[in-house]
């Protein structure tokens, strides 16, 4: 194909070509286009396929410049890159199209390209772990966890909200400006039955002061003001106007710790079973745990070793990953993300960071893996499709497909590959406890 190309470096990993495919053969591609829509097309008058060449060409103009520009744009692309010997991460995007008939086609394709950079000294990486609670401390904690699980909510009578209760109530909010007035554009709150732990962290300061001394039945109307850095998006900066009534006042009853206790949380004989049972599970979540600290130390040790820069395109399909378990994190709490008014832009810009981190560790790591000439055998590839079909439910045989697919089944071998390189990370650094 007669075409002319020049390639300009952005950046280390951001890339551009210029590309120009001769007018020639534009045309030629748009007549033998056009000649299959000549066959393929009925026009009003003639037989299909017996309709003069140049009504067809005319009547079908803007198919078949598009049927040319799909065609020709990838071949030449490719073409070019192939020459070229040019790799790109992923496919490019298209600017300046430039096509007119009778002349060449022109347009601009940006990619990206993996990146080039010296491995650092990645033997003997020191790290340091961080000082875990004694399995004491470690112990008490989940016992104090079991006791809340386990609390009841009693109903208080005669008595007026104090702090640690927790409030049945209906509420009313509205948006106001700070002379009071309703504003415009922002949905009302409206709940009933909300239950509110008065002075908890999930309630805001200023809405405890205003429940504190209620009774049940009593209604009350007062605003709140809340900071410009409010959690909740929809309350950030704003002034609402709340009228809530007191249906219960509430108090918590949490379990004593002794032997009725063990037996109802889980049919052990008495408290000392249940804290042998729960020390045992407190050790392998401990072992497991600093495992995986020392590894996340290891590969974070290698990552400040070296920064170069990484494709930005990568870094978005990581970010996508995190958000969208972010969100089904949400779900799984019983969050409604669509009334929740999460900031959106604001977590996906303190995700990025830590997404940069994750695709520069996945350069740094497969490069290890070449120098050190690392393999996976058929068995290995096996006993991992095994093991992730054991923790599915989705069954051995689905998951077997699954990695079949060509594409799959190297991104496992890949991340194979990558658990050998920390292993081996681990096995020749330094850890400091």
């Amino acid at each position: 194909m007669d075409i002319q190309s020049v390639f300009e470096d952005i950046s280390e990993v951001k890339k551009k070509l210029s590309i120009e495919v001769s007018a020639q053969v534009v045309s030629e591609e748009h007549n033998r286009i056009a000649q299959e829509f000549r066959k393929q097309v009925s026009v009003p008058g003639f037989r299909k396929g017996r309709a003069p060449f140049e009504l067809v060409k005319k009547r079908f103009e803007k198919d078949i410049r598009e049927e040319v520009t799909k065609r020709l744009i990838p071949e030449s692309y490719h073409e070019v890159i192939r020459d070229k010997d040019i790799k790109p991460v992923r496919s490019p995007s298209i600017e300046e199209l430039d096509f007119q008939e009778g002349k060449p086609l022109k347009y601009v394709a940006k990619f990206e390209v993996q990146p080039v950079f010296e491995v650092p000294n990645y033997k003997g990486l020191r790290v340091r772990l961080d000082i875990p609670q004694s399995p004491e401390e470690l112990l008490e904690k989940r016992l104090r966890a079991l006791r809340e699980q386990h609390s009841t909510l009693t109903t208080i009578d005669n008595r007026a909200i104090d702090l640690g209760d927790y409030a049945v109530i209906d509420l009313h909010g509205r948006f106001v400006s700070e002379e009071g007035l309703p504003l415009v554009g922002f949905d009302p709150i409206d709940d009933e039955n909300v239950v509110l732990e008065v002075g908890g962290d999930q309630t805001y300061e200023a809405f405890t002061r205003a429940l504190l001394g209620l009774n049940s039945g009593d209604e009350k109307v007062f605003q709140v003001s809340y900071p410009s850095d409010y959690p909740e998006q929809k309350l950030a900066g704003q002034r609402v106007k709340f009228s809530v009534r007191v249906h219960q006042i509430k108090d918590k009853q949490v379990p004593a710790l002794d032997d009725e206790f063990a037996k109802d949380v889980g049919n052990f004989e008495n408290l000392k079973e249940l804290k042998e049972n729960l020390q045992e599970e407190i050790l392998r979540y401990a072992e497991t745990a600093k495992k995986d600290e020392i590894r996340n130390k290891i590969v974070e040790a290698l990552i400040n070793l070296r920064s170069f820069e990484v494709p930005e395109i990568l870094v978005e399909e990581v970010l996508n990953n995190k958000l969208r378990d972010f969100a089904f994190k949400l779900v799984s709490q019983g969050v409604d993300i669509a009334k929740a008014g999460v900031d959106w832009p604001k977590i996906r810009s303190e995700f990025h960071p830590s997404a940069q981190k994750e695709v520069r560790a996945h350069f740094l790591l497969k490069e290890i893996s070449r120098q050190e000439e690392i393999e996976i055998s058929d068995s290995e590839i096996d006993e991992e499709i095994e093991k992730v079909a054991r923790s599915s439910d989705q069954g051995p045989h689905k998951i077997k497909k699954h990695f079949a697919q060509k594409n799959r089944r190297l991104e496992l071998i890949e991340s194979l590959k990558q658990k050998k390189v920390i292993d081996l990370l681990v096995e020749k650094g330094i850890v400091e406890e």
